[in-house]
């Protein structure tokens, strides 16, 4: 989504749609969560509250269903928001941002993102008009997802395993012989 990559593509490929899926959106998001909390515990001059701040970035960053139960993480999840306002909201405004791709018609959709971008503007949260500014501004790409329903998931994968077979290497001599890694590691095996 970055002004460089979406300029290059409209410049090299004027007829592509671009389509931004869940995965970037939510990750953007969960950065401004992260922001807030760290935000938060640098304010915090209480010991016992910082302690209970400390240690809360992957609980607030999991998906509810995905909290283990053993490790207590839905009460403490349940304790911080109840004393961080903005944590609250934000948490609850993720859960939003992730079931916008699960409505059946983009106009639904489109409404629902139209109503958290006003949302999320009319909060002085630090860090969220940022991110809500940029939600507006790659809302068409975004809502292309309903018309192609593609995602860059394949693509990271496979980005994933080339970085690994590079690291394994600790480079490559011959690019010929890491173009056929490469491949390799892209063909399906049965």
């Amino acid at each position: 989504m970055s002004r460089p990559y979406t300029k290059a593509i409209r410049e090299n490929l004027p007829e592509a749609v671009h389509v931004f899926d869940r995965f970037h959106i939510v990750k953007m998001f969960n950065e401004v969560i992260d922001n807030v909390r760290r935000h938060l515990y640098a304010k915090i001059k209480n010991k016992d509250e910082r302690h209970a701040l400390k240690g809360m970035k992957y609980i607030l960053l999991k998906r509810p269903e995905k909290h283990d139960s053993s490790k207590g993480e839905p009460e403490r999840l349940r304790r911080t928001l109840e004393a961080n306002q903005d944590l609250n909201t934000l948490y609850y405004l993720k859960e939003e941002l992730h079931s916008l791709w699960d409505e059946e018609e983009r106009d639904v959709a489109q409404g629902r993102m139209l109503d958290v971008i006003s949302y999320m503007f009319s909060l002085s949260i630090p860090y969220l008009k940022r991110f809500a500014k940029s939600l507006r501004d790659h809302a068409l790409g975004i809502l292309a997802w309903f018309d192609y329903q593609i995602t860059t998931g394949p693509l990271e994968g496979l980005n994933n395993k080339i970085k690994v077979i590079k690291r394994k290497a600790y480079g490559f001599r011959n690019m010929e012989y890491f173009k056929l890694k490469i491949l390799s590691c892209h063909i399906r095996r049965p």
